[in-house]
């Protein structure tokens, strides 16, 4: 890769219902690889906790707010929006454009989390080339008793638009798609 060439951004904000531990230990483990100054990488990686960048309990349309003026900032969370009297974080950002992963509610202790990313990362790492605003599920899966994998399942935004685009990506990349729902 050459200097003059843009790197792609890989950066990865975890909001508040991930520990905070999982971004240190992400940006430790992978920051080598991705250094600014390795030439070898074609990503410009980077990682902030929500608890970095804002006050504790700051409400989700506040700080995504913040973000916006960072269109690259894939949000990682395992907010579902439970409480209805709140906004719904994936519903944010959708309407904001912002791409996000979301793990499944049973990856919410730090290990689970920690694994699940690093077992997944080499379909995370291509998750800032979907259109912004799409929106991928980290889950398990069984493959024989309890033995379980994890795995990136990719959501086109705005029900069909770029569904054909997707879909040749998530083919040529090995990533599942969801049907449209």
């Amino acid at each position: 890769m050459s200097e003059s060439q843009p790197k792609t951004p890989l950066w990865l904000f975890f909001d508040e219902c991930m520990s905070p531990r999982v971004e240190e230990r992400l940006r430790e483990f992978y920051q080598h690889d991705y250094a600014p100054k390795c030439t070898s990488s074609e990503y410009d990686f980077r990682t902030l906790h929500l608890t970095d960048f804002t006050r504790a309990g700051e409400d989700d349309p506040e700080w995504l707010q913040k973000l916006g003026d960072e269109p690259d900032w894939v949000v990682v969370s395992v907010d579902y929006g439970r409480d209805r009297k709140k906004p719904r974080l994936p519903l944010l950002c959708e309407e904001l454009g912002r791409t996000y992963v979301l793990l499944s509610p049973d990856l919410r202790p730090y290990l689970r989390q920690k694994q699940s990313l690093v077992e997944v990362w080499r379909m995370l790492k291509l998750v800032p080339f979907l259109p912004k605003g799409s929106r991928v599920k980290l889950r398990p899966r069984n493959i024989k008793g309890d033995v379980k994998v994890f795995q990136l399942v990719v959501y086109s935004p705005g029900k069909r638009d770029n569904w054909e685009l997707i879909h040749q990506w998530c083919s040529r990349n090995e990533i599942p798609l969801a049907p449209i729902q």
